[in-house]
């Protein structure tokens, strides 16, 4: 049984993407393809165009889908809700089309 949930999100700019997880100083990898491993319960796998380190053993991925990016990841093992919730924060913040500055972190 897999434990993977899709959350659909409302970012689609990758480079702010990119730029709110800098921002917040996570460890995470990132391709130009769908090719990076998510890890989840009992070794399953997802695949993702970006995969953040979360200090678990599971990962949260990011992949687009129809226009923005989803995330996919076991969220029960990764027990970190508040990072979802920060890098959306961040994210949002970046693409304010006046500024598109992230906050120093």
């Amino acid at each position: 049984m897999s434990h993977f949930v899709n959350i659909k999100t409302r970012i689609t700019e990758r480079e702010q993407l990119v730029a709110a997880l800098q921002a917040m100083h996570l460890q995470y990898q990132a391709s130009e393809r769908e090719d990076l491993v998510v890890v989840g319960y009992d070794g399953k796998t997802e695949l993702a165009e970006i995969v953040i380190n979360t200090g678990t053993r599971y990962d949260i991925g990011l992949r687009r889908r129809e226009g923005s990016y989803e995330t996919v990841a076991d969220w029960w093992g990764v027990k970190q809700g508040s990072l979802r919730h920060e890098t959306f924060g961040y994210y949002a913040y970046g693409v304010d089309e006046t500024t598109a500055v992230l906050p120093a972190g």
